[in-house]
Parts: C-alpha cells; sequence; structure tokens
C-alpha cells in the first residue's frame, strides 16, 4: 500500500503565473486569492491494489498521533477499503520521511505489523529520496483530485471536506483506473532505472523502440546530479533536448 498526505487550502489550485481566461471579449474575469479568512485541511490516503483508502483528515499537526492513527484508525479504514485479510498479509506499506513517520515507536510499530514489508527511512527497505514520480498517489492522485475539488471556488471549510469525499468517490467509480494507474507507475519505474536514477520528471508511453527523453538529456547532460545554480546554463540545452525529441517521428507521444 502505497501512502501519502496532502494539503488543501482555500487557495487552491492557483498559479498566478500562468492563469488564463478565454473569451471572444472581454470578460473582466477576476479570481479571488489571499482571501482574509484562511483555511487548509490535511488528507491522508493510500492505494492498495484496487483500492482507494481514505480519505482521511488528519490533524494539523502531525505528532505522536501517527501512532494513534496507525493503531486505531488505518484498520478501519482498510475495513472500509474492502481490502481483504490475505492482501494485508502479504502487504507492502510505504510512506515518506516525515519527522512524525520516523520516530521509534512508529518503526517498531511498522516492524511489528509489517516485518520486514515496509518502506521508508530508517526501515528494512529503503525509499529512494527526492523521489515522488514513483508515489502514484503523487503522479496522480492528489493532482486529479485538486482539480475536482477546486472546479469551483470553496468558502467554507465543511464545503472543501465535502468536496474532497466527493471527488474521491468518482475516483472509485472510475473503471480500470487502478489498472491505469499501476501500469504507469510500472513505466515510470522502468525509466527510473534506465536513467540509473538521475532523472526522474521524464516519462513517456510508447513502444519500446522509441528513444526515451531521458537519453536526450544525457546527449546534452551528462553530469548525475545538478545544483540549482546550473539552471540557467541548462536552458538552452533543454530547449534543445525539447525540440529533438518532439520532431522525432511515431506515433502521438503522452508524458
Amino acid at each position: 500500500m502505497v501512502t501519502d498526505k496532502s494539503t488543501f487550502t482555500r487557495e487552491g489550485m492557483l498559479n498566478s503565473l500562468n492563469f488564463h481566461v478565454w473569451s471572444e471579449e472581454n470578460p473582466h474575469a477576476t479570481r479571488t486569492r489571499a482571501a482574509q479568512e484562511c483555511f487548509s485541511v490535511n488528507v491522508w490516503a493510500g492505494i492498495a491494489g484496487d483500492h482507494l483508502v481514505g480519505p482521511y483528515l488528519l490533524s494539523e499537526r502531525l505528532t505522536a498521533n501517527y501512532l494513534i492513527f496507525l493503531q486505531q484508525v488505518l484498520p478501519q479504514l482498510l475495513d472500509d477499503a474492502h481490502v481483504s485479510a490475505a492482501m494485508r498479509y502479504s502487504m507492502w506499506f510505504q510512506h515518506d520521511g516525515a519527522p512524525s513517520h520516523y520516530s521509534i515507536d512508529v518503526r517498531l510499530h511498522l516492524n511489528a505489523t509489517y516485518g520486514q514489508l515496509w518502506i521508508r527511512r530508517g526501515c528494512p527497505v529503503l525509499w529512494p529520496a527526492r523521489s515522488p514520480d514513483l508515489t502514484c498517489l503523487n503522479y496522480y492522485l492528489w493532482g486529479y483530485v485538486k482539480a475536482l475539488v477546486f472546479e469551483t471556488p470553496v468558502n467554507r471549510a465543511d464545503d472543501l471536506v465535502a468536496c474532497i469525499a466527493a471527488a474521491a468517490g468518482k475516483v472509485r467509480d472510475t473503471p480500470g483506473i487502478s489498472a491505469n494507474v499501476r501500469s504507469s507507475r510500472r513505466r515510470t519505474c522502468g525509466a527510473c532505472i534506465t536513467a540509473r536514477g538521475r532523472v526522474r520528471k521524464w516519462a513517456v508511453v510508447g513502444n519500446d523502440n522509441w528513444i526515451h527523453p531521458t537519453a536526450l538529456i544525457f546527449e546534452v547532460i551528462p553530469e548525475p546530479h545538478l545544483s540549482s545554480k546550473e539552471a540557467n546554463r541548462l536552458r538552452p540545452a533543454f530547449v534543445v533536448v525539447k525540440g529533438n525529441f518532439l520532431n522525432r517521428s511515431g506515433p502521438p507521444l503522452s508524458v
């Protein structure tokens, strides 16, 4: 089971540098931001096979409460998601490296519950640092749920919670979505292995005879790790890479 947390705020997903309103005439459109009354909720969710576990509202500060969540709340969430006992017995558990996840009590509980079958910092199997694209909640679930939640402005915290629940229900009702997510994750992991972990932000859906974008990037950027100071110097190289990739013949690509 892959798990993660995300914060939903009244601001939604507004990008003030890339916000457009299309109209044949001047729409005189406005977008409210930085409201005087602010609110947010922290949401936990997990994906186990074909089951969406949660979402569940966490407290504003997750400290010792995380152990209580694992011991008392998570079993009930698994029941509600109809995760079978057989799946729980063989299921791997993965969470991120938040400080509350690294406490001794939490690690002892996970060792007692999952044995060697859990992934994160300080566990039997280490999860690669700074690799959110390998977590399907990051590259799929949260973006999709937030897109549904913030289709219309949310002005109250209760409405925000209701929209999150409705969006999660829509995810569950979408046929075949779990299989698509697993397939996408396999492709992403394969791309990461091909790139030897150096580039994790590019993934392509296509035939085996296509050249992966990471290979094109390596043609102009041989360094395995890049500092932020290199951004301006590498900008022209990425433009060249993008042009070479998009100009290649073959079926339509999706990234």
